[in-house]
């Protein structure tokens, strides 16, 4: 099978040709076996649903996607003797059908929501993760108003940076093509710095998920305790932690060693309707709890001072960055939206996804950081369940909302994690020259080392706030400012000296922040016995 760009140059009259190609020097044409033979001067029969504008990627996902496909090399009438590129087809009528009922349902399933809807529906399901249960916290280490301040800043830089990484795809690189496109933060380095190079943003980007799935392993590990102790009862599983953490490990395993992941393509759906009710749920409870005065330490500080506010930082950085995902996004956007989309047109969606994202945030940290002081736990599910609340309602709606949110995070975990897989086996086969994708062997290792050191760490440390500001202090600020300002600088070298600025002030913000933020993180760690 070609590549994308390269061109067979191999076939000539005469020479026999493998079933289901096509070449125009022939005088006959095979299709699966069975000969057809076309009068002079006519053109070779083909079949009415191919498409002669298929492009390789399409090919490419029908391929992944396990239908049975062919590549059908023509000419065809409208290329200039100069063009001599034979374009690629697929041609199996039963695999076409397939194919293109499948991208019918998918464009009838888009074309229900609008191209913005879908960004800023995307987006919001992209940043408000896993670092949600962490704002309160954000709010007790800094304190109500830097840590507002501190959330509204972080907000910003997001924006910018995010929509630095799409002015940099649409830029033209050392390694610019025009039939493919840039969908990973992989692809723009490639372009700005040549093919080879672009390893280190791979690896990050890779470490980055890595640090997102291990988040999960570990609310995992937190919310099946809280499930297992208060809606089901069960000491035994409550006591023994290795005994908890070999059952999710053998849902995991089935839910993640499938690469066609297919089933859960309604899982981004459930995870908004899960989100806004979570969202709703944590901040009406803290409302309740504050109005009572539940709080049994001190009251919520409106101002602190000290190394707080750098996990603070570390916090609000790990919970708005997502812009790994940024050349995908936009790439699927300027399909749906067709030739009236435009950098302008997407930034609307954008700001408006990053702005929720960041009053929800607020109203989570106000409402609960308020509600518990300087008792509010690195987790407010921890905190909102260790509170006793005269409704029953009340009760049932905190158990209902805990199971929910273990539901999304065991359907969303597998989505993320075959991301992080895929990434992972296309950089071996990149570096190595080797097709690991195609290796059951290497597939299996990759799964298995991802997911059981993930299960490690679980064992280690239970508390999903270390994880969370760890990853927020190493890893965030690289991938949320530091890589989208140096690609776009090197793409772009007739910027403007206000978008130089700002964009040296993002990078060194967020670079000297994390290092801050780091320092702090070590310091804290001594406080537990586990280091």
């Amino acid at each position: 099978m070609l590549n994308r760009g390269d061109t067979d140059f191999s076939s000539s009259k005469g020479t026999s040709c493998e079933p289901g190609i096509l070449r125009h020097e022939d005088t006959e044409f095979s299709d699966v076996g069975t000969p057809m033979h076309p009068q002079p001067g006519n053109k070779a029969p083909v079949e009415d649903d191919i498409s002669p504008t298929k492009s390789l990627e399409g090919y490419e996902e029908d391929s992944e996607s396990g239908h049975e496909v062919h590549a059908m090399q023509v000419h065809t009438p409208s290329q200039s003797p100069t063009a001599g590129l034979r374009k690629k087809h697929l041609y199996s009528t039963a695999s076409l059908k397939s194919v293109t009922s499948e991208k019918e349902e998918e464009e009838e399933e888009a074309s229900c929501l609008s191209a913005e809807a879908v960004v800023f529906l995307t987006l919001i399901k992209n940043i408000i993760g896993s670092g949600l249960v962490t704002i309160p916290l954000s709010f007790k280490e800094a304190g109500i108003v830097p840590a507002i301040l501190l959330c509204t800043l972080y907000m910003v830089i997001s924006i910018y940076c995010f929509l630095l990484i799409i002015s940099a795809s649409e830029q033209d690189g050392v390694e610019d093509s025009q039939d493919s496109g840039v969908e990973t933060l992989g692809d723009i380095a490639k372009k700005a710095y040549g093919e080879g190079n672009e390893w280190p943003v791979d690896v990050f980007a890779v470490i980055m998920t890595y640090g997102g799935t291990l988040s999960y392993t570990v609310l995992l590990g937190e919310f099946t305790r809280y499930i297992f102790s208060t809606v089901f009862n069960i000491p035994f599983l409550v006591e023994n932690k290795i005994v908890r953490i070999l059952c999710y490990f053998v849902v995991l395993q089935l839910l993640i060693l499938p690469s066609d992941l297919s089933a859960l393509k309604y899982a981004s759906t459930l995870g908004n309707l899960v989100t806004a009710y979570i969202l709703l749920l944590v901040i009406s409870l803290g409302c309740i709890l504050d109005a009572k005065k539940a709080q049994d330490g001190k009251k919520p500080e409106f101002f602190k001072f000290g190394f707080g506010y750098f996990a603070a930082i570390a916090f609000f950085s790990s919970s708005f960055v997502c812009h790994y995902n940024a050349p995908k996004l936009y790439e699927e956007y300027k399909k749906q939206k067709g030739p009236s989309a435009s950098i302008q047109s997407f930034q609307r969606p954008v700001i408006a996804a990053f702005i929720t994202s960041g009053l929800l945030y607020l109203g989570v940290g106000l409402s609960g950081y308020s509600a518990f002081g300087d008792n509010v736990d690195g987790d407010i599910f921890k905190s909102l369940g260790s509170k006793r609340f005269s409704s029953v309602a009340t009760h049932k709606a905190l158990e209902a909302g805990t199971i929910l949110y273990l539901l999304m995070i065991m359907t969303t975990y597998p989505l993320v994690f075959n991301a992080m897989r895929k990434s992972t086996l296309r950089m071996l086969e990149t570096y190595f020259c080797t097709s690991y994708q195609d290796s059951m062997t290497t597939y299996l290792v990759v799964t298995e080392i991802f997911l059981l050191s993930q299960l490690a760490v679980t064992y280690i440390c239970d508390n999903v706030d270390v994880v969370i500001e760890f990853k927020g202090a190493v890893i965030a600020p690289v991938i949320l400012a530091v890589i989208p300002v140096v690609l776009y600088f090197k793409l772009d070298e007739d910027r403007s000296t206000k978008t130089s600025v700002l964009g040296w002030f993002c990078a060194l913000f967020a670079g000297l922040a994390g290092v801050l933020s780091l320092l702090n993180w070590i310091k804290k760690m001594g406080r537990f016995s586990w280091w």
